[in-house]
Order: C-alpha cells, then structure tokens, then sequence
C-alpha cells in the first residue's frame, strides 16, 4: 500500500474504496461498488474467494448495494487491488474509483443499463466521496429511503429529476438527463458550506430553485424485499455481515439465470430462479436466511 492510501486509511469517518481502503479494529476494510448494482455469479465466487484469501472472510453488505471485505492487510491490499480489476469490479484509476456512487433499483431492467453509462461518464468534480445518485421506477420506486443525492425516476416517456429532500422535481426526456443534472450540481455547489455537505442539508438551508420543482415526486410504496419476487429470490445472510464461505454454499444451492442483483437493504436477489433449496435455513416464508449462522 502507498503511504498515500496509508494516510487515507488512518482517516476515520472516510468514505472507503478499492483504492483508499479504511482502517478499522479488524484491519482495512475496502468498499467495492459492483456496476449497475449488480455482479454476475462468477465474478462474487471471485469476490468471496479473495475475501478469504487476502481478508479475514467476513464480507458486508451496505444501503447503498457494496460489497466491504473486512481484515484486509496492508500487505494483501495490492494483490487485492489486482483480483478486482481482472474481475471487472475495481480500477487502478483514481477517478473512477472516487466516481459518484450510483445505486440502482434491484428491480430496474437491464435496458437502462446504456443509461447507468451515461452516468458514469459525466464529468463532475469537487464532489464530496459521499455524493451520489438514485436510478429508480417512478411508479414503483423501492430506493425513495436510501440514500443519494439526485434521485431519477424513470417514467415510460421521460424522467423525473429530483434533488434529495425536495418534495417535487423536474421532468425532462432522456436526451436532456446530463444538461439538468451538470445544471443541478452547479446549483448546489455554489450552495453548499463546505466539500462535505449533502444536498439534502443544502436544500433544507437554502430551499430549491422553481426551475428544479415543477413536477411532484412519486409516493412511496411498500413492497416485498426477501423471499420469492416477480420470479426471482430474494436473500438476507445475518443482516448483511456473513462469511464468504457461508455465501458460496448459499449460492450453490441456487439454480437461476441472469445477473445477481445488490439491494440497499442488505439482500441479493437472484433472478429467474428455479431452484432455491433453502429447506434447512429458512426462517419464514417471508425472510430467508436472516440472522442464520450455518
């Protein structure tokens, strides 16, 4: 590890990445944020095998759908570092491994992907690590409590732009997302007190443009988050902290197909499955390996 990311790593409260690890009781802990919050099943048996390989094996799920390995050393970090980018789930270039975080809906199609792209390639600095944003259904939105900065929810012809604390939004069609967002975040960069602030602080302190809230957000909806869903599974290990050798004998008794998706609420879904042996460790026919040692 360099003394760059040496010094990051002592800085308490950092916001942790594949590159600028932090330091906890039980050694570094790196935060990897799988693209499109999604990971296919190859590259998380990779990731829970390097989890036990350069960490102590224990591994976390967050509320904004990453992965931590825990127990990390500063010995390990590197050849850690080179497992991730080989698997697709890091970078060795600062600016995307410091890029704003995006978390997307478990539920959203695979066709927004192109989308998730052009978000990516936005240009935008001077952003505090933390800052983020939310790509969402309008009229099944399952992310309205977790957290991010600028919120998109996605409507058949258009999308509704909302800044985080605001009660409505802007409506614009698809070839104007990057003009309202650019727009948007200069906003609250001439707003804000310091690098560190969120836009919900700065749009409680300082109200919203009218231009940002023509259109009103959608109402949150309560919808299932574990057990079988719209043909897939969705799964809890112990509230989001497991054992990597505990995931990989879950996931061995899954058939399914597609890309596992990564929740905020701490759970993978599995889509298209048609296996799910779960006999022995299920809870309820609600939740599924909650709280579950095995």
């Amino acid at each position: 590890m360099t003394d760059e990311v040496r010094n990051i790593a002592t800085r308490k409260g950092w916001c942790p990445s594949v590159l600028k690890p932090m330091e906890t009781m039980d050694g570094l802990l790196v935060r990897v944020k799988p693209k499109f919050s999604s990971i296919s099943l190859q590259q998380l048996f990779g990731l829970c095998d390097l989890s036990i390989k350069y960490g102590n094996g224990l591994m976390d799920l967050t509320n904004r759908a990453n992965f931590q390995l825990r127990g990390i050393t500063n010995r390990s970090h590197r050849k850690l570092v080179d497992g991730l980018v080989d698997m697709g789930l890091g970078s060795r270039c600062p600016e995307v491994d410091n890029a704003p975080q995006i978390l997307v809906s478990p539920m959203l199609s695979e066709e927004f992907r192109d989308l998730y792209r052009r978000l990516v390639a936005l240009d935008l600095k001077d952003l505090s690590p933390k800052f983020g944003f939310v790509l969402d259904y309008f009229d099944q939105p399952r992310c309205m409590q977790y957290s991010g900065d600028i919120r998109i929810y996605l409507k058949e012809h258009d999308v509704l732009l909302a800044l985080d604390g605001a009660d409505a939004g802007v409506t614009v069609n698809y070839s104007e997302i990057e003009y309202q967002i650019k727009d948007m975040v200069d906003w609250f960069m001439s707003n804000r007190s310091d690098k560190f602030s969120r836009v919900s602080t700065v749009v409680s302190m300082a109200g919203c443009p009218p231009s940002f809230v023509s259109s009103p957000i959608p109402k949150e909806t309560k919808f299932k988050k574990l057990g079988p869903i719209e043909g897939g599974v969705s799964f809890a290990l112990n509230s989001g902290q497991f054992n990597a050798s505990q995931l990989i004998k879950v996931l061995k008794r899954a058939s399914f197909s597609g890309n596992i998706r990564v929740t905020p609420w701490r759970a993978l879904y599995l889509p298209n499955c048609e296996l799910f042996d779960v006999a022995p460790y299920q809870v309820n026919e609600q939740k599924f390996f909650d709280r579950v040692n095995f």
